[in-house]
């Protein structure tokens, strides 16, 4: 199982050397007369449309690659990139580390991408975002309150204090627009010790605190949230609320 520090795989991305749907088509073209592959789908609706180019490799199951897919992927913001990824059925059940995955993407897609560079005479690469650089982070403000409730949680049973703590959190991240996906609270909760009971259910209440938060007519206000700014921005020297 992968451990923390690999808790998200990265999104790989190619900058195109023509527009992102004929590169897709260029590379279908590439994929069908390709050594080890099982099977090419296309999804080329339109030019404006979600599009994509699934691969699926033929594998050995031994090495643990059950249903290897590939995909190269492209969406309507996308003006000059392709997103590229694999998935595994195997995956699920023992996880994957950020190296063995940029490996599987190297060994498996970079092939077809030096056919391309070759074939029609460029050099597109993969863009690969650091180990690092995937890790949740936040402002200074939201970071003080989220280590105000760890310091004073008692991880195995939340008190009504604590809860309220982690209430401010949700406040803080929502007045200053800093949103934070299930996955990435949940790589942030388990480094501060919380067992997967209570990471589900923090951030549960996270995600329906914001959509509540959402609902409030004031919260969509440009003037409220800036007096919610100022208001925390003179809370920085205190604790949460007055919550001691």
């Amino acid at each position: 199982m992968a451990n923390i520090d690999d808790y998200f795989l990265p999104c790989i991305s190619i900058k195109a050397d023509v527009s992102p749907h004929e590169f897709l088509v260029r590379m279908g073209e590439i994929a069908e007369h390709y050594g080890n592959m099982g099977d090419v789908r296309r999804n080329y609706l339109s030019d404006k449309s979600f599009q994509n180019l699934s691969l699926l490799f033929t594998t050995d199951k031994s090495a643990g690659l059950e249903n290897l897919c590939g995909m190269f992927t492209i969406t309507p913001r996308d003006k000059e990139r392709v997103w590229a990824e694999l998935t595994s059925k195997s995956w699920a059940e023992f996880g994957l580390t950020y190296e063995e995955y940029v490996g599987l993407v190297l060994r498996y897609l970079k092939p077809l991408l030096s056919v391309y560079n070759k074939k029609y005479n460029t050099n597109r690469r993969f863009r690969i975002p650091s180990k690092d650089s995937l890790k949740p982070t936040l402002s200074e403000c939201a970071v003080r309150i989220f280590q105000y409730f760890v310091q004073y949680a008692n991880k195995t049973f939340l008190s009504r204090i604590s809860w309220g703590h982690f209430y401010d959190f949700t406040i803080c991240c929502h007045r200053r627009n800093e949103y934070l996906s299930n996955e990435e609270l949940e790589y942030l909760l388990k480094e501060a010790g919380f067992n997967d009971y209570y990471c589900e259910n923090l951030c549960s209440i996270f995600q329906h605190g914001w959509d509540l938060l959402e609902q409030l007519p004031e919260s969509k206000s440009r003037a409220w949230r800036k007096k919610m700014r100022k208001q925390i921005k003179e809370e920085q020297d205190g604790s949460p609320s007055g919550r001691e």
